[in-house]
């Protein structure tokens, strides 16, 4: 627990401090996926002809996805 949860957690309740965990962690997902592409993207292709727009964009939105079918399984 961070203490943004934890103060959530405090002034809000339980779920919404569960909801801003959930949310911090998806935040995060999508950073450390666009960041593994980003990588990945430069090592494939140095010159950088791929648009990093859409690949963070889809890293985002399958994080997105994920979260999402998470939620709905609680």
């Amino acid at each position: 627990m961070n203490k943004t949860n934890g103060l959530t957690l405090c002034r809000y309740g339980e779920q919404a401090g569960e909801a801003t965990q959930n949310y911090l962690h998806a935040t995060g997902n999508v950073l450390g996926a666009a960041w593994a592409v980003f990588k990945i993207r430069k090592a494939l292709d140095p010159k950088g002809n791929m648009k990093k727009s859409s690949i963070v964009s889809q890293a985002a939105h399958a994080v997105a996805k994920e979260s999402n079918a998470r939620q709905k399984k609680k």
